[in-house]
C-alpha cells in the first residue's frame, strides 16, 4: 500500500507492508495535521507538515513495515537525532529540510504490548531518502500510533530551527488540527 503527500515545499511517498496486506489495508489510517510546534525565540521555519499514522489490528500482523520517503532528495540525509527524537536533515534547494519522529524508546513506552529489546533490535530505520519503521509482531486488537514531522527553511540559516520544529511529542501531534485524511492505495 502507498500514499503520496504533495505540498508546495515537499513531495513524499508513504508505504506500508506486512505479511497480510489485506488485513493491513483495513487497519491503517494516516492524517495530515498542522503540527503545533514550539520554537525557541528568534527561530522560525517556513513550513511544517505533520503526519499521524494509526493502526488498529483486528488480527495479528506479522512483519509490519512503514516507510516515508522524499520523492526528490538531492543527497542522502544526515542524522540529527537527540534524546527522544530520531531525525534527519537534507540540503534542499539551498535550504534545509528535516524529518523527525519519536525514538524507539518513546514508541515502546507508549505501547504496552510492544516489548522489543532495543539493544538488539531498533524499530526506526534510517534511509538515505527518509525513514522506516519496522515491527515484527503486532498482536490482535492492538493499537499502534506514530508520527513524522517535516520542517523546511528556504535558506540554510545555520541555526537549529528545523530540528526544534520536528521535535514534537506524540501527544501534541494527536491533538494537532487535522488538515486531511490521506488514503492508501494498493499497487496495480
Amino acid at each position: 500500500m502507498f500514499a503520496t503527500i504533495e505540498t508546495d515545499f515537499v513531495s513524499l511517498t508513504a508505504s506500508a507492508t506486512s505479511d497480510d496486506s489485506d488485513a493491513l489495508l483495513h487497519s491503517l489510517a494516516m492524517h495530515q495535521v498542522n503540527p503545533q510546534i514550539a520554537l525557541p525565540r528568534k527561530l522560525s521555519v517556513d513550513a511544517a507538515l505533520g503526519l499521524v499514522v494509526e493502526l488498529k489490528s483486528k488480527a495479528r500482523i506479522q512483519n509490519f513495515s512503514f516507510t516515508l520517503r522524499l520523492d526528490n532528495s538531492c543527497k542522502p540525509g544526515s542524522p540529527e537525532s537527540g534524546q527522544g527524537l530520531d531525525a534527519q536533515n537534507w540540503g534542499h534547494c539551498g535550504g534545509t529540510l528535516m524529518i523527525g519522529t519519536e525514538d524507539g524508546e518513546l514508541l515502546r513506552d507508549r505501547h504496552s504490548w510492544y516489548e522489543p529489546d532495543l539493544t538488539s533490535y531498533y524499530p526506526i530505520v534510517y534511509l538515505p531518502d527518509g525513514f522506516g519503521l519496522s515491527i515484527h509482531r503486532i498482536p490482535p486488537h492492538a493499537e499502534l500510533s506514530f508520527h513524522f514531522v517535516v520542517a523546511h527553511c528556504h535558506r540554510d540559516l545555520g541555526d537549529d530551527a528545523t530540528w526544534f520544529a520536528v521535535d514534537v511529542p506524540h501527544a501534541t501531534m494527536i491533538d494537532s488540527p487535522i488538515v486531511s485524511r490521506i488514503l492508501f492505495q494498493c499497487p496495480s
